[in-house]
């Protein structure tokens, strides 16, 4: 004999199980990125109405892989460095930055005469601060901030794994 569900009952069971999917899913897939799934989102946040994202793939390590720095609305790039999916090295730089209360991390893409810093900081005093900023040779003329909590793995273990060479230029943060 079967049992019948009251419509109330059925629609918490279809919610509930809705939930646990969705929690079950990869953060990855939930988040809106410039990474494709077959690549590993390393820095990932939402400006508004574009999003900055750095995405690697799989296979990235101190000799084979690739890491980009992209930018734009979702679903079209507006920029990405570097051009070609190349391994990082030297085009990719990495850094640490020293925050009073707390740590920062950043990468250095470079394209030209152009270098787009993407960067994330957290401190006591400062609290949580993520974004990209460009320079032209050695002048910052943008900087572009996250609204909202940047995903990011951006760090030394990142740095070590992409074997990734460190930046001779201080960055302070804007």
């Amino acid at each position: 004999m079967s049992k019948t569900l009251n419509p109330f009952t059925q629609k918490q069971s279809l919610l509930a199980i809705s939930l646990i999917s969705l929690s079950l899913a990869s953060p990855t897939l939930l988040a809106e990125t410039l990474c494709t799934q077959q690549e590993t989102v390393e820095f990932n946040c939402s400006t508004g109405k574009k999003l900055i994202s750095v995405c690697a793939s799989k296979d990235l390590s101190t000799d084979k892989g690739y890491l980009q720095y992209r930018f734009g609305p979702k679903g079209a790039k507006e920029i990405q460095v570097p051009d070609a999916k190349n391994h990082p090295n030297p085009l990719v730089k990495s850094g640490t930055l020293s925050v009073t209360d707390g740590d920062g991390a950043y990468l250095r893409f470079l394209k030209g005469d152009f270098r787009y810093v993407v960067y994330t900081a957290k401190g006591k005093t400062l609290g949580k601060k993520s974004g990209v900023a460009v320079e032209e040779g050695d002048k910052l003329i943008a900087n572009i901030k996250c609204k909202g909590p940047a995903q990011t793995t951006i760090g030394q273990k990142l740095f070590e794994k992409a074997g990734l060479p460190t930046d001779d230029k201080v960055f302070q943060l804007p």
